[in-house]
């Protein structure tokens, strides 16, 4: 680092990635910030850092208005330091200064001026929530405000100019940060068109963040569909309703579906909005929206909200209109607004009035004015709107929901006395009453009768020198298909032995089977490349010549096919097949996990891929051959996120001697061209490719470099109990590896002397919480007052048992997909307590100890959620979720934050390379809240729906035993 003064004028825009630029509040004020100083300073002056990686489709957006952009600190240090060494001001948002990078500008840039940009100011987001009942529950949220207000004052004073966007939070800041320049900052809106009210139908409900807990935006949701628009349906029970969601909760989709509501993505929010005729806001929990209020301003569509809904946005001319206090005064002005074209008029025009104050050259104004003092001259001729134009449609996809069986199909008979316990007798008892018996394919047949999608379907076999009676049994297995649009693409590949010429021969006249002949053996990549030649399939799919197809796997394909037919891949359970012909040990898998995917291939047969998807990747690949499939499925995911998975074995492999299906290391080769498979795919995806094998044979633990040094705060709550304590944070400070770390320590009213005598004496800070307990508000208070990239839960009952824990948490919590990440923890005499949590089995939510099922407990997977005793996140995923609901005081507040970060669309990850030793509920036994379970149970409906990584061919408990 040099010591002289930066040349000329560089800007450093430092902000979290902005993932949802229209709707979330403070995205879309960094993004309009953005904008300006580019418009105002020129493109090529500025750099964005974002704090973390980004989606790809962001970066390449920045840099295409000609923004210079680096991904984190990590990629900072690795880049040209000639170019990137000193900036002149650095400007960074309210987010990402409460992470590590403000330590970063401190040594870095130590010339540079320090602008914070608050989009909003937290304690304020804390003090609209709504009371929570008992009036007891309130007394810590004074607490919580004034630790919120501490750290926006350190920033503010931190700081050498402060930019805001509200003319409230002038006044404030100025207050906290004598002697600092404060500067309002305004939101740009464009004026909407004129708009024509009689294309326009219907109401428009945002609920784009899904359960934010802090912003209550699903709560809203539900109240509009409650109350309030029953009063509207009373005046006209035809008015539709759409409501924008991503991801909503099973509680959200049960209201929308009574109430005849349509939910569409958050990437049709555009569209939604000029087609509804009001948007209807009913924020009465929570911090509201203003952002998506802002953005209906925009496009002219009046907006009917509460004044939570609206927030810091001042609704100007549209206030009176718009907001509204009560239910009824809600339905009355949201049935005007339908009924009344003129008044509609007038509002949309107020809306123009609206947008036109906060214009483009208001905020180039307000810009100018901040900049000057800070030596930066505007151009003379501003640039355009450099970030303006159509964002990419990100269409989130939820797999469709269909019975595995048609309704309809008679129980099978009670079975009488003992049932066997043997996993093989399970499964063949399984196959006799729920396999594919006369009445399931009759009823599946009739189905079929009335799909609206029959795709065709090309089978792809690749053949050599295959027992005649083994090939004949894959074939008749194809031509046994009840369901008759499918195409068998066969590849000889040189095959000279006589017996299996003839089969080929006799098949030839067959107008549904293509035989391609191959002069010499070429591998099974290059064979089945051939077969994919000649199809002409929408889909394929794969056969090896010596297994089999069950009479119903292609039409259960096409079922899940018809009703999403955007599915790019599609997957099933598989089973073996014994030289007796006896089915068993069948592998009942789970829906889509990315994560275990690179730990093995799960996924296998039977196999559906959209044929130009498997064109676009290039077709297998000789170099993997033994483990071509496995390289092929890792391609097409990357691909596409538009995966389901059939809870069925369609697909019998044949265990004969020298097959995988018979012993798993048959061939030495395979499992190499796999550990190659996974290590390619890390390096695609910018990982490295970095694979450790593992003492299960064919399994591997995929390894993803820490991007730097992140600093992590572990949070520990606890009361007294000095033993266990002492035990918990010895056992981090003398076996922890990683040192870029703090203890912060939230003490609830601990009376014991010499519990506290400890507290007060170790290298850790400890926050004091006196009220009644509430670990979800301990949690928020503690993540609210520390600077972090990430947050790490540890309750004070455990115990590290590997010295890479932080480490092993780090490699996953880290990554931009990936939101939450927890460890295996076990009990004191060793056995599992925690390898992932499954709801509704066993209750509203279970620790799972998979038994060693498929070493699914010995496998980095991906899950529903994980225990809040061993829990890592970043905060920018911890708080763009709410955080923890604070109404779940005591239990299910841990597997919510992860059902609702998952909601988001990140991934929830387990890892068993992380070990601890868990005494569950030491210190407070195992109380829970009379609320709690109800509130979860209402909100996720978990009794009512099958986890995702479990299936319905399993009894609820125990776990893992098939259901007969």
């Amino acid at each position: 680092m040099t010591d002289s003064a930066p040349p000329g004028i560089r800007l450093l825009f430092v902000t979290p990635p902005l993932l949802s630029e229209q709707t979330r509040g403070e995205d879309r004020a960094a993004a309009g910030l953005l904008g300006g100083l580019a418009r105002l300073a020129g493109p090529d002056r500025i750099t964005v850092m974002l704090t973390e990686r980004a989606p790809a489709d962001q970066v390449d957006r920045f840099r295409a208005a000609g923004l210079d952009v680096v991904e984190g600190l990590p990629e900072w240090e690795r880049g040209p330091g000639s170019e990137r060494t000193l900036y002149s001001h650095v400007v960074v948002t309210s987010g990402a200064a409460r992470s590590s990078v403000r330590g970063w500008v401190e040594a870095a840039q130590p010339h540079a001026t320090r602008v914070v940009f608050f989009p909003s100011l937290d304690f304020r987001d804390v003090l609209r929530l709504a009371p929570i009942s008992p009036a007891d529950e309130m007394e810590g949220l004074e607490l919580v405000r004034l630790d919120t207000e501490d750290v926006v004052a350190h920033l503010a004073r931190w700081s050498h100019a402060i930019w805001c966007q509200w003319p409230d939070d002038v006044s404030v800041l100025r207050g906290w940060a004598p002697g600092v320049a404060v500067y309002e900052v305004p939101p740009v809106l464009d004026p909407p068109a004129p708009a024509d009210p009689s294309g326009r139908e219907g109401v428009l409900i945002v609920a784009a963040e899904g359960h934010d807990v802090l912003g209550g935006h699903e709560d809203a949701a539900l109240l509009a569909l409650g109350p309030v628009m029953d009063q509207v349906w009373r005046r006209d029970s035809s008015v539709p309703s759409t409501i924008v969601a991503d991801r909503p909760t099973p509680m959200l989709v049960t209201r929308a579906a009574d109430t005849g509501a349509r939910i569409v993505p958050e990437s049709d929010l555009a569209e939604a909005m000029g087609g509804a005729r009001l948007m209807l806001s009913c924020h009465g929990y929570g911090t509201g929206q203003p952002a998506v209020v802002m953005a209906a301003v925009e496009s002219g569509l009046p907006v009917v909200c509460t004044p939570w809904a609206a927030a810091d946005f001042d609704l100007g001319p549209l206030a009176g209109v718009s907001l509204c206090g009560s239910v009824e005064d809600l339905a009355t002005r949201s049935w005007q607004l339908l009924s009344d074209p003129a008044k509609w008029a007038a509002v949309h025009r107020d809306a123009a009035a609206l947008a036109a104050g906060h214009s483009r050259a208001r905020q180039d104004a307000a810009l100018t004015e901040a900049l000057a003092p800070l030596g930066v001259t505007p151009l003379e001729d501003p640039a355009g709107p450099l970030l303006a134009g159509p964002r990419p449609r990100r269409r989130a996809f939820r797999p469709p929901v269909v019975e595995v069986r048609p309704a309809g199909i008679p129980a099978p008979d009670p079975l009488e006395g003992d049932l066997p316990t043997d996993e093989r007798a399970r499964y063949q008892l399984w196959h006799e009453r729920h396999g594919p018996r006369p009445a399931v394919l009759d009823a599946i047949a009739a189905e079929l009768e009335h799909l609206a999608y029959r795709p065709s379907i090309s089978i792809l076999m690749p053949v050599y020198n295959t027992d005649a009676d083994v090939l004949s049994a894959a074939v008749e297995s194809v031509r046994a298909q009840m369901y008759d649009g499918w195409q068998l693409c066969m590849a000889n590949d040189g095959s000279d032995r006589g017996e299996t010429l003839d089969v080929l021969a006799a098949l030839r006249d067959d107008p549904r089977i293509v035989v391609v002949d191959r002069p010499a053996p070429s591998g099974i990549s290059e064979a089945t490349n051939a077969a994919l030649a000649v199809a002409t399939g929408e889909y394929v799919t794969f056969l090896d010549h010596d297994d089999e197809l069950k009479p119903h796997a292609l039409a259960q394909m096409v079922r899940w096919l018809d009703a999403d037919p955007s599915i790019d891949v599609l997957y099933s359970d598989e089973d073996k097949l014994d030289p007796a012909g006896q089915l068993y040990d069948p592998h009942i898998k789970p829906d889509w996990s990315p994560d275990q995917l690179t730990a093995h291939n799960y996924v296998c047969h039977l196999t559906v891929a959209r044929r130009s998807l498997v064109e676009e990747v290039g077709g297998l690949r000789k170099d993997f051959d033994g483990s071509q499939d496995y390289d092929l499925i890792l391609r097409l995911t990357e691909r596409t996120e538009r995966i389901a998975h059939i809870p069925e074995p369609l697909y019998s492999w044949r265990a004969v001697p020298g097959s995988a299906a018979a012993v798993v290391d048959a061939k030495p080769y395979a499992i190499e061209a796999a550990r190659r498979a996974v290590a390619a795919a890390l390096e695609r995806r910018g990982y490295g490719d970095g694979v450790d094998e593992t003492p299960r044979i064919g399994h591997f633990r995929a390894r993803y470099p820490i991007p730097g040094r992140p600093k992590v705060s572990i949070i520990v709550p606890t009361k007294n109990g000095r033993h266990l304590l002492e035990r918990c944070l010895g056992s981090i400070l003398t076996r922890s590896t990683y040192r870029n770390y703090e203890v912060v320590i939230v003490d609830n009213q601990s009376t014991d002397g010499a519990s506290l005598e400890y507290m007060n004496a170790g290298p850790w800070r400890v926050i004091r919480y006196p009220y009644r307990f509430n670990y979800a508000r301990m949690m928020n208070l503690a993540a609210r007052s520390v600077d972090a990239d990430a947050l790490l839960f540890l309750n004070n009952d455990t115990e590290i048992i590997t010295p890479e824990w932080i480490e092993g948490l780090l490699e996953h919590a880290m990554r931009p997909e990936v939101g939450a990440v927890g460890g295996r923890l076990y009990f004191g005499n060793g056995q599992p307590q925690h390898e992932g949590i499954m709801i509704g089995i066993g209750g509203w939510a279970h620790n799972t100890n998979h038994r060693g099922y498929w070493a699914r407990g010995e496998l980095t997977r991906n899950v529903s959620a994980i225990t809040g005793a061993c829990t890592m996140v970043r905060p920018s995923v911890f708080w763009r979720v709410g955080g923890n609901d604070e109404r779940l005081r005591v239990a299910y507040n841990d597997v919510d934050l992860c059902l609702r970060i998952r909601q988001a669309g990140y991934q929830v990850v387990y890892t068993p390379y992380v070990e601890l030793y868990h005494h569950e509920s030491s210190t407070r036994g195992t109380y829970e809240h009379h609320e709690d379970g109800p509130l979860f149970g209402e909100r996720w409906r978990v009794k009512e729906s099958i986890d995702p990584y479990y299936s319905p061919m399993f009894e609820d408990f125990p776990p893992f035993l098939i259901r007969v």
